[in-house]
């Protein structure tokens, strides 16, 4: 409710040069809102066609920022995309930038070039970082994962956000933090049927449980010195069960 009563007040501003061109952001950046009309003296005050006041900003600089959707979230996501980069006074001024027949965010936002898959995604990327950390923003990369979206690009991109708090407390051996964190993402990715090798994401062994740290320290060269320097050892009835265990094995495979 509160979004939507910013977004109309920014449909309702006031007339004028100054006014016309700004964005949502550039809007908020430069100017406050007031329920009420204020009682500051020696600022202009200005009212909005919903009955709110204007004047603007006199001191510092604020960084707007629209909120955060995420690219599953349809035509809210091209709507956010298209209010971050024009200007407009209704959500037709908007549909129009696709054509006086555009019926939707998303084909508008097509007609502009901000829904061009790739950058699209770098985009809803680079926003995210500007939310979220840690475990959020490795969720919202699983949610963009399991969506059909691909991500291996994008970790090449963000793997330092991505990865950041692992970063932080492993900051002298940043490889050994990227691994701690594709080994979470590979058990986000898990619960919803999917992992690293399905979406193009670097392999890596789960070294806090058992079978992770046995696939870890798998070594085929060990293993034949191994085998090399007991099988001489081995008792007559020793040799049978490996030759009948192996034989298993064999047509086990040839089956397959």
């Amino acid at each position: 409710m509160v979004r939507k009563l910013y977004l109309i007040t920014y449909f309702n501003r006031p007339a004028g040069l100054n006014f016309d061109n700004l964005t949502y952001q550039d809007f908020y950046e430069k100017y406050i809102i007031h329920a009420t009309r204020p009682r500051t003296k020696n600022v202009e005050i200005l009212e909005t066609s919903n009955n709110r006041f204007v004047t603007q900003r006199q001191r510092g600089e604020l960084v707007a920022r629209l909120f955060f959707v995420a690219p599953n979230r349809g035509e809210q996501f091209y709507l956010r995309l298209l209010l971050a980069s024009y200007p407009c006074r209704s959500y037709r001024d908007l549909l129009n930038l696709g054509g006086p027949d555009c019926m939707t965010f998303q084909e508008a936002a097509k007609t502009v070039g901000l829904a061009n898959d790739e950058a699209e995604y770098e985009k809803a990327m680079t926003e995210a970082c500007a939310f979220f950390t840690g475990p959020r923003l490795r969720n919202f990369f699983v949610l963009l994962a399991v969506n059909g979206i691909p991500v291996a690009s994008l970790w090449s991109k963000f793997r330092d956000q991505i990865s950041e708090d692992f970063i932080h407390r492993q900051p002298d051996d940043i490889d050994r933090a990227y691994h701690s964190c594709l080994v979470i993402i590979d058990r986000l990715l898990r619960r919803h049927g999917t992992c690293l090798i399905e979406q193009g994401l670097p392999d890596v062994a789960d070294e806090t449980t058992e079978l992770g740290r046995e696939q870890t320290e798998y070594n085929r060269n060990v293993l034949k010195d191994f085998v090399n320097d007991w099988l001489p050892k081995l008792s007559p009835e020793q040799n049978e069960v490996l030759e009948y265990v192996n034989k298993l094995v064999i047509t086990a495979k040839f089956h397959q």
